[in-house]
């Protein structure tokens, strides 16, 4: 398969599953989507993101560096959509196209959101320890008891090794500087909210 028609199929298959986070639709209905050459995202119009080597540079990486495919994803940890776009549609992705396709994650808590800027932190911490990613599935699966059940039960579950130090690090007050980071670039790309998606450089529209 040519690279191009490669791209575009997940890209396609990218939009479909956006679908499903966004609307409901059913991963069936994939062949009544429309492809993306013929007349852009069934969800809106699609933006390209100027800078986008360097926004994607940054974050939290999963995939290989030799990826064909880069899926950027800024993402509240409150955020419903989130949720389900890490648990449905990350995960479809990825059995489709496997290491073919790099998810690169960086924080944008809402701030209407009462625990989204310490989830945010928390996941930070548990990445000084190298549990990003075990901790961001964990932290997902229990959207429902965010607030009720305590980050440090999370950070076992994940596997965090020195629980004291993780402790610690979310009882901090500071800033964290890499969700500050995050937070800018994810208001200068103009998307209208969570979870804002892009693919190879294009902002998804809707």
């Amino acid at each position: 398969m040519k690279r191009t028609a490669w791209v575009a199929n997940v890209y396609t298959l990218v939009l479909v599953l956006c679908a499903v986070v966004t609307t409901g639709l059913l991963v069936r209905r994939e062949l009544a989507v429309p492809s993306t050459q013929a007349g852009g995202s069934p969800l809106g119009p699609d933006r390209v993101l100027s800078g986008w080597k360097s926004i994607v540079s940054a974050g939290h990486r999963d995939g290989p560096d030799t990826a064909r495919v880069v899926v950027l994803v800024f993402a509240d940890f409150e955020c419903p959509a989130c949720r389900r776009f890490a648990t449905h549609a990350v995960p479809g992705v990825r059995a489709k196209f496997g290491d073919q396709v790099a998810i690169v994650f960086r924080h944008w808590p809402l701030s209407y959101h009462r625990f989204a800027l310490p989830a945010a932190r928390a996941a930070e911490c548990a990445s000084a320890q190298g549990r990003f990613w075990p901790f961001h599935d964990r932290m997902f699966a229990a959207q429902d008891s965010l607030g009720i059940k305590p980050f440090i039960a999370v950070a076992k579950e994940a596997g965090v090794p020195d629980i004291a130090a993780f402790e610690e690090c979310i009882a901090s007050q500071s800033p964290v500087p890499v969700v500050e980071r995050d937070l800018k670039v994810a208001e200068s790309t103009g998307a209208g909210g969570t979870p804002a998606i892009a693919v190879n450089g294009r902002l998804l529209g809707g």
